[in-house]
């Protein structure tokens, strides 16, 4: 009997979670509510790999068809995003979907940076900062030490980095300084170091954004790791030629090119480990 009681209470979980899914998908349109997935589901990818900061870091990602970003509440850690607990504001940062109550405060100081990088760049949907340690330290390295094609996944993501960090001005509250931020991707890049602070990585897709962010990560371990083991001597380090960077950028733009969703496969195996699908709620 008590194998049984189990049994129906577990069905009836099962089938009360199926219903709330569907009454959601209804309440949001089907392209948002994949979208809140997508989003949700990142956010607890990000905490497995430990790129949240407790709750400040920030991953946002465009509304489909809308004028409108999907971000986490504030308090939330990434491990407790959900689809449905994810909060839509307008491209001015005001919570734009009632029902998630005056409670959903966001973090407009980062939010706002995003918003700007947004408008500049119709062509991003999504973006994550990085500000753990191994990001922090390339971030304010001073040259020679910058960003460093020294292995292949730097190599991947290296023609995507702006080609000089935005400087430090301290919290990025005015909306000069989003504006430079901004202006920092121009119209082809999709990651700029903050000096002295962390990492912007955008993506045409939460997908991309994902594959962009973790290559970028690697790299970011690697070089570190790399100058400690050289006792920051950098011409202890093997670098990679500026005529293999260039095969490497070809070969990369191709491969983009002839792929509708870049990072698509690797975003949904590393989802596919997730130890629970409670994100999809």
């Amino acid at each position: 009997m008590r194998w049984l009681f189990f049994l129906l209470s577990v069905t009836a979980f099962a089938k009360r979670r199926s219903i709330r899914r569907q009454v959601h998908r209804l309440k949001f349109g089907l392209k948002e509510w994949r979208a809140r997935q997508d989003l949700a589901a990142l956010h607890r990818i990000a905490a497995c790999m430990g790129w949240d900061h407790l709750y400040h870091n920030c991953i946002t990602a465009r509304v489909p068809g809308e004028d409108a970003v999907l971000v986490a509440g504030c308090g939330h850690s990434f491990a407790e995003v959900t689809a449905s607990n994810l909060v839509k504001v307008d491209m001015e940062g005001n919570v734009v979907d009632p029902s998630t109550g005056p409670q959903k405060a966001v973090n407009v100081a980062m939010l706002s940076v995003h918003m700007a990088v947004y408008a500049d760049r119709p062509d991003l949907q999504c973006i994550v900062f990085h500000n753990q340690s191994d990001h922090v330290a390339v971030a304010a390295a001073a040259e020679p030490y910058q960003f460093m094609p020294l292995t292949e996944a730097m190599a991947l993501v290296s023609f995507l980095v702006a080609p000089a960090p935005q400087p430090y001005e301290g919290l990025i509250v005015s909306p000069q300084q989003r504006k430079r931020v901004a202006s920092a991707f121009g119209n082809k890049h999709k990651i700029v170091f903050l000096q002295n602070h962390g990492v912007l990585v955008g993506g045409a897709s939460i997908a991309e954004a994902f594959w962009n962010a973790w290559t970028l990560d690697a790299g970011c371990k690697q070089q570190t790791k790399l100058l400690a083991t050289a006792g920051g001597d950098t011409r202890k380090l093997s670098r990679i030629s500026d005529a293999v960077i260039q095969s490497v950028h070809n070969d990369v733009a191709a491969a983009r090119e002839a792929v509708a969703n870049i990072g698509k496969l690797e975003f949904e195996a590393r989802k596919r480990l997730l130890s629970a699908d409670s994100f999809l709620d």
